[in-house]
């Protein structure tokens, strides 16, 4: 998110053998909480988000009303699945029926004043990324963008296919603010 810093050097694990670090091991980055006060933009997401996206991974709702006792249903479809939840971090799988995955999000300005945020992608290079709008301005305080993830991934190229996990990330920033989001990318095979 916003108050996050990236190291000149890769993060090691201590455990058996040294390996590199993933964003599934750091996430969007290191906290500076001296900057959390003012993070610039959040990823909102409520109770009945979270219940919308425990429905779309097949939980019962016997499984969710243990903790969301007032659920009666699971009621809305989510329409690109578990991965819709308005979270900072995104999950995309190619799964051989679409070389395409479309995902939007809504990023809530904290503060009053007026601002403006530009994008910036880093992608595997067989990924093409394309966000819209590439400019967020805000005198309201939400604003949606969609994100457009599109595998380059031929027949012949089988080295993203045959990779477990890649990544990348999404930044929004301006002069004052950096909101990071890390993507996750995965090619599985149909079945």
């Amino acid at each position: 998110m916003s108050s996050y810093r990236e190291s000149d050097f890769a993060i090691k694990s201590p455990v058996r053998f040294i390996t590199v670090a993933t964003p599934f091991a750091t996430g969007a980055g290191h906290v500076r909480p001296q900057l959390a006060m003012d993070p610039g933009l959040v990823y909102d997401a409520g109770a009945s988000d979270y219940v919308d996206f425990l429905c779309a991974l097949n939980y019962t709702t016997e499984q969710i009303r243990r903790f969301a006792p007032d659920m009666t249903t699971c009621t809305r479809e989510l329409p690109g699945g578990a991965a819709s939840l308005n979270y900072p971090s995104f999950v995309v799988v190619f799964d051989g029926r679409t070389d395409v995955r479309t995902l939007t999000r809504t990023v809530t300005k904290v503060s009053q004043e007026a601002e403006m945020y530009n994008v910036t992608v880093k992608a595997p290079e067989h990924v093409k990324v394309t966000v819209t709008p590439a400019t967020l301005e805000f005198k309201e305080q939400k604003r949606s963008y969609t994100v457009e993830f599109r595998s380059q991934v031929t027949a012949g190229n089988t080295k993203a296919a045959e990779a477990e996990w890649e990544f990348g990330h999404i930044i929004w920033e301006n002069e004052k603010h950096q909101v990071r989001s890390p993507v996750a990318f995965t090619w599985k095979t149909k079945n």
